[in-house]
């Protein structure tokens, strides 16, 4: 009975103080700040800037855009390259490969990689073409990583007299880290 009592006793005073370090963040699970300017592409007039912060298994994201297509859902989505080491980039010109004039998402690829995260629910954009978006998002830490090396696309355009294409890339920022807590 003595050693039941020892070994409670023990784990009464451990137990807290490995919780303790859990609650502080320590390691991985530490807190990290970035900040995003969204450029237009495609000849759109999308533009603003966002906030992310990753804490824990929690990723918070805040959007301010203008110049989007009013009254259409614009999607949004965290990119990067296949090989993660690699920093992800907004396209250029060069990257449009059929000469039509805009950069699809398939010509993108070489230059930000496919969608590692896509910010969903998909807001549709008020009539004066702003979206005002701050969500918070459960994520697998490791599928994000490195965040400084993503890019955030929101995407939704006219082109040129077109009608509206939900996936053409409207305004493109890579993610640049502001602080880190913890």
């Amino acid at each position: 009975m003595r050693r039941l009592l020892s070994a409670l006793a023990v784990l009464l005073i451990v137990a807290p103080a490995c919780g303790d370090a859990e609650a502080e963040g320590g390691g991985d699970e530490s807190s990290q700040r970035f900040a995003v300017d969204l450029l237009p592409l495609n000849g759109s007039d999308a533009e603003g800037r966002g906030t992310l912060a990753l804490a824990g298994n929690h990723l918070t994201v805040d959007i301010e855009a203008s110049g989007l297509e009013p009254d259409q859902i614009h999607e949004q989505h965290l990119h990067g390259l296949v090989v993660a080491a690699q920093a992800a980039r907004c396209p250029t010109d060069s990257e449009d490969g059929d000469g039509d004039g805009l950069v699809g998402l398939g010509e993108a690829r070489s230059a930000f990689g496919t969608s590692v995260r896509a910010l969903e629910p998909f807001p549709t954009v008020g009539r004066g073409g702003r979206l005002d978006y701050e969500l918070t998002f459960t994520v697998d830490r490791e599928q994000l990583a490195p965040l400084e090396n993503r890019v955030l696309v929101l995407r939704g355009a006219s082109p040129a007299g077109e009608t509206y294409r939900p996936d053409l890339p409207a305004a493109c920022g890579r993610l640049r880290p502001v602080g880190r807590e913890g």
